[in-house]
C-alpha cells in the first residue's frame, strides 16, 4: 500500500514557464484524498515549497535547496552545510557578477544559493 509519493515541483508539476499545472494539482489532491501524503520536493527555497505544500493541500514533507533542506511536522533539518555555501556564495558574487544575480530567494535560504542569469547578460544565438 503506497502511504507517500514524492514529486518534483520544477518542470515536474510546472511547465517551462514556472507555471503549474492544473492536472498535476487535481492528481495530487487525488492522492490526497486517496490517503497518500504528497511530498513536495524543488530547488528552491522552503518558503516557496511550503507556501505551495498550503495552497495544493499536500499534507507530506517538504524538501527544498536540492535536498539540503528537509521540513517534516513543523521541524526542518538542514543537511547542507551554510558556511560551505556562503563562500561558494561570495566567490560567485566576486567573480560572475557581470553574469549572474543572486536569486530573490537567497535571503530566505539556509544552506544553498541560487543565481540567474543578469537580464543584460548578451546571449549566443
Amino acid at each position: 500500500m503506497v502511504k507517500a509519493l514524492a514529486v518534483d515541483i520544477d518542470g515536474t508539476l510546472t511547465d517551462k514557464e514556472g507555471r503549474l499545472d492544473t492536472e498535476a494539482i487535481e492528481a495530487l489532491r487525488e492522492a490526497e484524498r486517496k490517503g497518500i501524503q504528497v511530498i513536495l520536493a524543488s530547488g528552491n527555497s522552503l518558503c516557496v515549497v511550503l507556501g505551495l505544500r498550503y495552497y495544493l493541500g499536500c499534507s507530506g514533507g517538504a524538501i527544498a535547496e536540492n535536498g539540503a533542506v528537509i521540513w517534516y511536522k513543523g521541524r526542518i533539518e538542514v543537511l547542507g552545510n551554510r558556511e560551505v555555501a556562503l563562500e561558494a556564495r561570495r566567490i560567485l558574487v566576486e567573480r560572475l557578477s557581470h553574469i549572474v544575480r543572486e536569486s530573490w530567494q537567497n535571503p530566505h535560504r539556509y544552506a544553498d544559493f541560487a543565481f540567474v542569469p543578469r537580464e543584460d547578460m548578451p546571449r549566443g544565438e
